[in-house]
């Protein structure tokens, strides 16, 4: 765990650090989403939103289900039923 102090200027923006964005993969121009709850605040980019959706999803998976394979297969039994 990284733990850095920042400061909140005058306008209200806190910098973050360049070791803190390169460690976290973040490169100019990416989009950044910042979720506040309970006192805390959490920023993440978009490609790390689509991981933890996708690890939660799997959640409710069983291994070695695929659901893509199935709607690929659903896809073409629609079509041949036209």
């Amino acid at each position: 765990m990284t733990q850095l102090q920042m400061e909140v200027a005058s306008d209200g923006t806190v910098e973050i650090p360049p070791e803190v964005y390169i460690s976290m993969g973040w490169r100019a121009g990416d989009k950044l989403t910042v979720q506040v709850a309970h006192g805390e605040v959490k920023i993440f980019s978009q490609t790390q939103a689509i991981a933890q959706a996708q690890d939660w999803v799997r959640g409710f998976v069983p291994e070695g289900r695929s659901l893509a394979d199935e709607l690929i297969a659903e896809r073409k039994q629609e079509q041949l039923g036209e």
